[in-house]
């Protein structure tokens, strides 16, 4: 074909230039829009070399649709319920043989990696499926492959064998529900978290046994109930004795220093008694004392006097007598004459006719001699 181009010719080729247009209403008719949203991840499949790209940032982009297929993996944190209401409940066999049903919700998550990812795509494929619930008659979309294959059949596993570790008695025990929940929270990690695949929480529910054994937990407890109310009346009536114990030992204590007050007041004043008392008698003991020393004082002072005059007069005497051993003793005798003869009387007419030495009497009867001497 022949294009008039400034008056001169110019020879097209037809053939090029149709496939070209075809080629560009292809590519524009099979353009297709990819989004993301925030809680997704998408994954783009080669159909050609069957490469599988991810895109974990939320967008979108454009991609031949052609050559390419466009999937969403949602990546926010979702629950698979296993309950009676929609008839999917773990039936557990415990160690003595008695069968539980337990409802379990399992919160999950896709490990936000892009190695994650494809080993989620390449192992589970990107299929939607029927989740196990809506078997029986109940509306529940569809969910990933992942889902059914991984969670499900894992959680499942996990939970009857941990479960079953429990005897039929500790299962209305929540503390022990609890402690199993978390054990069976740990096995499931272990074993999903290499598939790319996060257990972030599970949630034991309501559960159930067979009739005639519930019969025989209902009875266990009512038991069990009666017995912790024997156990709160008996708190309640230790911790009442205990009141009343700690008020008759207030009473008591009271009492206790009470008597003990009136014991030292009375102890206090024997004290003072027996101290006027012994004051009394120790002054006594010293007025007697001191009299005692006193008559004793004097007493020898008495004694030291009469043996002083005695002394004297033993000395007066013994000079007395020295003295009327020698010209003293005459002189007194002298003296002692001169004193009787100085209140004498002589009468007589004195005469002498023979010249020898006459004797003359002398009356003393009326002298202080009392006596008479020739």
């Amino acid at each position: 074909m022949d294009i008039i181009i400034n008056r001169k010719p110019v020879s097209v080729p037809v053939l090029p230039l149709l496939a070209l247009i075809a080629l560009l209403i292809l590519a524009l008719s099979s353009a297709r829009i990819a989004s993301v949203q925030g809680d997704q991840i998408g994954v783009f499949v080669n159909n050609l070399t069957k490469s599988v790209s991810i895109k974990l940032q939320s967008g979108s982009s454009i991609y031949n649709g052609l050559l390419t297929d466009f999937y969403t993996l949602q990546k926010a944190e979702r629950t698979i319920k296993m309950n009676k209401a929609h008839n999917d409940e773990v039936r557990i066999k415990t160690g003595d043989g008695s069968d539980i049903e337990l409802d379990v919700d399992i919160n999950y998550r896709l490990i936000p990696g892009e190695k994650e990812v494809k080993l989620i795509v390449h192992e589970c494929g990107l299929a939607k499926v029927v989740p196990y619930g809506a078997r029986f008659g109940k509306d529940m979309g569809t969910v990933d492959a992942y889902h059914e294959r991984w969670i499900r059949e894992y959680s499942r596993s996990v939970v009857r064998h941990v479960f079953g570790e429990l005897d039929p008695k500790a299962f209305y025990d929540a503390a022990k529900r609890d402690e199993k929940a978390a054990q069976a929270l740990r096995e499931l990690n272990d074993a999903l978290n290499q598939h790319g695949i996060e257990v972030t929480q599970v949630v034991p529910g309501e559960y159930s046994y067979y009739e005639e054994y519930k019969e025989l937990i209902d009875q266990k407890k009512a038991a069990d109930q009666e017995v912790e109310n024997q156990r709160e009346e008996k708190k309640t009536a230790e911790r009442d004795q205990e009141r009343q114990i700690k008020e008759a030992e207030a009473v008591v204590k009271a009492k206790v220093a009470e008597m003990d007050g009136i014991l030292k007041k009375e102890f206090l004043t024997a004290e003072a008694d027996a101290a006027r008392e012994r004051l009394g008698v120790e002054a006594q003991a010293y007025s007697l004392k001191t009299a005692a020393d006193a008559n004793l004082t004097k007493a020898k002072n008495e004694a030291l006097a009469k043996f002083a005059l005695a002394s004297a007069e033993a000395e007066g005497l013994r000079k007395l007598a020295t003295s009327l051993t020698g010209e003293g003793g005459l002189n007194l005798v002298k003296l002692k004459y001169a004193q009787v003869l100085a209140g004498a009387r002589i009468s007589g007419v004195p005469y002498a006719t023979d010249p020898r030495i006459q004797k003359v009497e002398l009356d003393t009867r009326g002298s202080k001699l009392g006596g008479s001497q020739k």
